[in-house]
């Protein structure tokens, strides 16, 4: 029978860190190793009691965090959730009420956010910062403060992406750019931005342009009636697809996720989170 909680052990950890692979170790009640890049950190997973969305609350490098602390901190946690507590907001509450104490860049980062994903309309946005930095920028730089990172540990932890995941690798740079501007901002950090691309240019590989986007013709709109009629007598998946993406003047991903559920009648509701 699997143990619903202290799954891992002491060996396990050393031997998954030691081979660098990527790996998402349970540990059971929301902890878990994370080894990305070849760098192991330990991740609290959780449902937020203010927003019921799943949040991912860094608890330091494996590396310098052993089992036995990481799993007192998923407990801390656990205990926060259940009086109605969100850990990653009183974990920046806590360091905002101690003047003086430099911010992680995991804090930092959380801070930044909370204040401005009010003004970010779409709800995949706000999470798509929260999900990149967790899971690119948080094992390498999330425990450090604001006011030591160095460009080359800003370019260490993009190194791995930066020529395999461009256009991510180009976000993730943006956001911790951003999140140490604020750093500056409030006097956290006193350096120059690390992050910045006049300085990231001279430290990370050139990416060479990809070749130039050739798209299909249109088809002229007076051979739609002949199209469509051979779509009609087609009568494959791919097929009835398409004939709903012409009649409906939607996107592909719109049309190719709908659900029974939001078609009611003749009306077809797209959710906002699907929508361009």
């Amino acid at each position: 029978m699997v143990r619903a909680i202290h799954r891992l052990t002491e060996s396990e950890v050393k031997s998954a860190i030691a081979s660098g692979r990527e790996a998402k170790l349970p540990d059971g009640g929301g902890l878990r190793l994370d080894i990305k890049n070849g760098s192991p950190s330990w991740v609290f997973r959780y449902v937020s009691p203010g927003t019921k969305r799943e949040r991912y609350q860094g608890l330091g490098s494996a590396k310098a965090v052993s089992l036995d602390d990481a799993r007192q901190l998923a407990t801390a946690a656990r205990e926060l959730v259940a009086k109605g507590l969100d850990p990653i907001g009183e974990r920046a509450r806590k360091s905002d009420a101690e003047p003086g104490i430099t911010p992680t860049f995991e804090i930092a980062a959380e801070r930044y956010i909370t204040k401005h994903e009010t003004g970010w309309k779409n709800p995949k946005h706000r999470q798509q910062w929260r999900n990149s930095l967790a899971t690119y920028a948080f094992p390498k730089l999330g425990h450090l403060t604001v006011s030591e990172i160095t460009a080359k540990q800003v370019a260490d932890t993009l190194e791995p992406i930066w020529m395999v995941k461009r256009e991510t690798a180009a976000r993730v740079r943006g956001r911790i750019e951003k999140v140490l501007d604020a750093a500056i901002a409030t006097g956290d950090r006193a350096d120059a931005n690390p992050a910045a691309w006049n300085v990231q240019r001279h430290l990370l590989p050139l990416q060479r342009r990809k070749g130039r986007v050739k798209h299909h013709t249109a088809l002229p709109y007076s051979q739609m009636p002949l199209f469509f009629r051979t779509l009609l007598a087609d009568q494959s998946d791919a097929a009835l697809a398409l004939r709903f993406l012409i009649l409906t003047v939607a996107r592909y991903n719109e049309a190719a996720k709908a659900r029974w559920s939001e078609i009611s009648g003749d009306r077809w509701t797209v959710p906002a989170t699907r929508m361009k």
